[in-house]
């Protein structure tokens, strides 16, 4: 393999990426940050187009280095062009004790604080788990369910999908409800999908209805059966919906999709976005969920998020007991066309999921755009349960 100045010299991606892939195999980190900061000099001073072998340069530093130069890695790197939040990808093998006496307080600390609690930290009495600005609590609670699991490796991120366990017989179907127009809770539930939506084949659909869980349902998937499951499967299923990027975008983070799912439940319910969760519970357990069966391929349940088989898939439906209900029926095929690069275990070569509007179809700036929106809709603050819409 030639030298790394003259690869830079050559713009040789192909080559540079090998260069960082075999530096990290041998665990030798200085190298693979000297090779990152050798691309992002050609970057800067000769205009060089090598920020994709830069930015997976980072990704191997804060996947694998040690902790000190993860974090320092973590601090300073975007990551627009690697497979997920770096935020994200830090917390896989570095536990927050290790990790919070590095970062400095704010955004960055309290979302690394997040997506360990998804992996099992109870972090309620550390009061450097700031976790304010994602409206979530530093600690799981017992009706989350399970966390998503994800696996950053060095070419895919693995998210298998929760699979909801029935709890009663299934629910046949029924003539679809009266419409009900509320745009501010549909926007809420559409948003935690919005990434598929922006693929040529993906489609995102929310309905409210007067009427059971099947009248809502019948708006957007006529004649299929629902199945009832328990509010800790949904939560862990919708949490793993929006975490995810879908057929082709990047991945969210398990921060952004635990972020986005209670925003949406607490719009559900009529409440502030910090209300306790207690209270949240207290209201959600009233409703009944559901999921549904249909014509769309179910999510691929083995793991690989950058190949599914069938794609992604959210079909959801919730019924209040006073008689009104919600469904959300949301899809994200993969491309007919879509190839992946399958590296041999002696030739290791690394491929960087990226598009090239991610500035348009970024889902954190989604979720700000909708929570404004929201925020600006709202002429009153919610009290108590969220009412149908002819309700008095």
């Amino acid at each position: 393999m030639a030298g790394v100045a003259e690869l830079v010299h050559r713009g040789d991606l192909d080559e540079l990426v090998r260069a960082v892939d075999v530096a990290a195999s041998r665990r030798d980190f200085d190298e693979v940050l000297a090779l990152r900061r050798a691309c992002l000099d050609a970057v800067e001073f000769s205009g060089r187009q090598l920020w994709g072998p830069a930015a997976y340069a980072a990704y191997r530093l804060v996947l694998e280095a040690p902790v000190e130069l993860a974090v320092d890695t973590l601090l300073v790197a975007q990551d627009r062009h690697t497979l997920g939040p770096l935020t994200e990808v830090v917390a896989q093998h570095h536990a927050w004790t290790d990790l919070a006496g590095m970062l400095p307080p704010g955004p960055v600390s309290g979302t690394v604080a997040v997506e360990r609690v998804l992996r099992g930290d109870d972090l309620g009495d550390d009061p450097r788990a700031e976790t304010h600005h994602l409206d979530v609590p530093p600690r799981r609670v017992p009706w989350e369910g399970p966390a998503p699991v994800v696996e950053y490796r060095a070419r895919d991120v693995l998210s298998p999908a929760p699979v909801p366990v029935p709890v009663g017989p299934a629910v046949d179907p029924g003539p679809p409800g009266p419409p009900i127009d509320d745009p501010e809770l549909v926007q809420a539930w559409e948003v935690l999908v919005a990434p598929w939506a922006t693929s040529p084949d993906g489609r995102v659909d929310v309905a409210v209805a007067d009427g059971p869980a099947p009248a809502a349902v019948a708006h957007l998937a006529p004649g299929v059966r629902l199945r009832p499951v328990a509010l800790p499967d949904v939560v862990a299923l919708v949490t793993w919906a929006a975490s995810s990027g879908g057929a082709l975008q990047r991945r969210r983070g398990g921060a952004a999709g635990r972020s986005a799912t209670w925003w949406a439940l607490r719009v559900l319910v009529g409440h502030e976005p910090w209300s306790p969760p207690d209270e949240l519970h207290d209201d959600l357990s009233d409703w009944s969920w559901y999921v549904f069966d249909g014509p769309s391929p179910a999510p691929r349940t083995d793991g690989d998020e950058s190949a599914a088989q069938g794609g992604w898939s959210l079909r959801l439906a919730g019924q209040h007991p006073d008689g009104w209900s919600l469904a959300i029926d949301a899809h994200d095929p993969p491309p007919d066309d879509l190839v992946l690069p399958v590296a041999e275990d002696d030739d290791p070569v690394a491929s960087v999921s990226a598009t090239d509007d991610e500035d348009d179809l970024d889902p954190w700036a989604a979720l700000d755009r909708a929570i404004r929106d929201v925020a600006e809709h709202d002429d009153e603050p919610a009290s108590g349960p969220r009412q149908r819409q002819d309700d008095p």
